[in-house]
């Protein structure tokens, strides 16, 4: 089985962190997003994966190999610009994907928690164009975009209006994508997989079926919502990150030095060195080789690795963009 990860953008929204890592890459409960993407993929029976990339490319190459566990033969599709889009970029890696029937693609800045079995399966009993994997958890309400009707079939997008009988949901950025639909990919240059993929397909009268999926689901592209989902996965650390569970829901790579006072949810990074007294958590994250200055306070955070804390931080991400007063985002 093969999947697209789609890691080529810019991540606008995000700025400045993006400015330095690509989204993608930016960590999420102690590691890159695409490392607990590829743990996903892993365990879902995935072989093959390719990933688009441009911004920060050789970074983004990087951190997926690192981070890529055994098993997975990765490969890459390196896009001369990123204003291929979502369509453009599967088009362009058509010599990378071949004829596979269906092939899973995943924005690469999405949270994998999404069960992907029921989807697959709904896929390989109706074959349509395209399974979309919906959600429609309250904390997506208003990223609201997908319209279903009672048989599951997609009748809208983004903001079109449709009887009050037919539910709405959020789009993962994950789906089952047929090879037939790929095909009609313009073969070159710029393409939208709504414009040229999905809304094509319905006027054809072609199936583009919805499924709303278990688990985990959050929109990053913004610092607020990229904090907000640290918090949602609170209660799942011990799915999120590899480390042993130190104190109760506090899992550190390595042993806590005794004067660090630790509330959790916490996850902290190997190498944490602190000058004197400090206090972390509840709801924080720290990266790795962090060093924490006396009386350092840290709660509702996120620290990326190789940082220095001073003083207080709240409803913040630091890095080496400085720090991110994530409540004002």
């Amino acid at each position: 089985m093969k999947a697209v990860v789609l890691a080529a953008g810019y991540g606008t929204r995000l700025r400045p962190m993006t400015d330095h890592v690509p989204k993608p890459a930016i960590p999420f409960c102690g590691m890159p997003m695409i490392a607990h993407t590829l743990r996903r993929l892993k365990r879902f029976g995935i072989t093959d994966v390719v990933i688009n990339v441009h911004h920060l490319g050789e970074y983004m190459e990087a951190t997926a190999r690192l981070h890529c566990p055994s098993g997975i033969d990765l490969t890459f599709s390196r896009e001369p610009v990123s204003a291929l889009g979502t369509a453009g970029g599967i088009a362009f890696a058509r010599a990378l994907l071949g004829d596979t029937d269906p092939l899973l693609v995943m924005n690469g800045d999405v949270l994998p928690g999404i069960e992907l079995q029921a989807a697959y399966d709904a896929h390989m009993a109706h074959r349509p164009a395209a399974t979309l994997l919906l959600t429609s958890k309250p904390y997506a309400r208003e990223f609201f975009g997908v319209a279903l009707d009672i048989q599951n079939q997609v009748v809208g997008f983004w903001g079109d209006k449709h009887p009050t009988e037919v539910q709405r949901c959020a789009y993962t950025g994950i789906q089952w994508l047929s090879r037939r639909l790929r095909q009609t990919f313009p073969p070159q240059g710029t393409a939208c997989i709504k414009l040229d993929g999905w809304i094509p397909a319905l006027e054809r009268a072609e199936s583009v079926l919805g499924v709303q999926c278990e688990g985990t689901w959050y929109d990053l592209g913004t610092p607020a919502r990229y904090l907000s989902a640290h918090r949602i996965v609170a209660d799942q650390l011990s799915e999120w990150t590899q480390w042993p569970e130190r104190q109760p829901s506090v899992f550190s790579a390595d042993p806590i030095p005794p004067h660090v006072r630790c509330e959790g949810p916490l996850t902290i990074g190997p190498g944490l060195q602190s000058d004197g007294v400090a206090h972390l958590g509840p709801h924080t994250h720290i990266g790795s080789n962090v060093t924490l200055k006396h009386d350092a306070r840290v709660q509702n955070t996120v620290v990326w690795d190789n940082t220095t804390v001073f003083g207080d931080a709240m409803d913040s991400i630091i890095g080496p963009f400085g720090t991110i007063s994530a409540a004002a985002s």
